[in-house]
C-alpha cells in the first residue's frame, strides 16, 4: 500500500515532490533531541511503500536545505 500523502505517477512510482514533502514532514515531526537519521527515514519510507536508498534520502534532504541529523540534534 502507498504511504499516506504520497502521490503516484502514472507508472506507480511516487512523485519527487511528494517524496520530498514526506521527508520534510518526517523531519519536522521528529522528537526533539533525537533527530531521524537518513537511514531511519529510508526505513520509514520503505514501510510506507517508497523504496529509497539512504543516499537518495540524503540528496532530497540536502535539496530541501535541511541539515543532517547530527546538526539538527544541536538546534534546541
Amino acid at each position: 500500500p502507498p504511504a499516506p500523502g504520497i502521490s503516484r505517477a502514472g507508472d506507480g512510482a511516487p512523485g519527487a515532490a511528494a517524496v520530498a514533502h514526506r521527508i520534510a514532514a518526517l523531519i519536522a515531526s521528529e522528537p526533539s533531541g533525537h533527530p531521524l537519521s537518513d537511514a531511519r527515514i529510508a526505513t520509514i519510507l520503505a514501510a510506507g511503500g517508497v523504496d529509497m536508498a539512504r543516499r537518495t534520502v540524503a540528496k532530497y534532504r540536502h535539496g530541501l536545505r535541511i541539515p543532517p541529523a547530527h546538526r539538527r540534534r544541536d538546534r534546541g
